[in-house]
């Protein structure tokens, strides 16, 4: 259902001072609202960890779909995780997981384009360039060792 995979979350919320944009102190899921002159237009869930910042979900206004707003998201969330570092260089939090790829949909090979990017190969458990791994699968979807 809607609200167990994008509302309800089983990690514990740990929050630091309430503002609307998580800081260092801030573990859980949390929604990053997206807003021209003050209307909104797009919502990214997302999930903070100890490591990393991680992508869930991203939905959106149709209307503003000319935004791109899936790159807007991203470029964000990429900038937060650095501005973080910058200001806590100490921090265990400096990775960004865009979340899962499904290698043949379409709509998600967009997340190729950011580099460097990788996929987890399910079989090693060892992080694979993910050009490299895409090339694996287009020549056979049904390989399961990508590195």
């Amino acid at each position: 259902s809607y609200r167990r995979f994008l509302v309800d979350t089983p990690l514990a919320t740990l929050l630091g001072e309430q503002t609307d944009v998580p800081s260092e102190r801030d573990f859980g899921s949390f929604h990053m609202r997206y807003c021209v002159d003050d209307r909104l237009f797009a919502v990214g869930v997302i999930d903070i960890l100890p490591h990393c910042l991680s992508s869930v979900y991203l939905f959106y206004d149709p209307e503003f779909a000319f935004l791109s707003p899936g790159v807007f998201s991203a470029l964000t969330e990429i900038k937060w995780v650095q501005q973080h570092l910058d200001e806590h260089p100490q921090s265990e939090l400096r990775y960004y997981y865009m979340g899962y790829m499904i290698p043949n949909c379409p709509k998600m090979r967009y997340k190729t384009q950011y580099k460097p990017s990788e996929l987890l190969c399910e079989e090693s458990c060892r992080w694979v360039p993910a050009l490299e791994a895409l090339e694996k699968l287009d020549k056979d979807r049904n390989i399961r060792r990508l590195s």
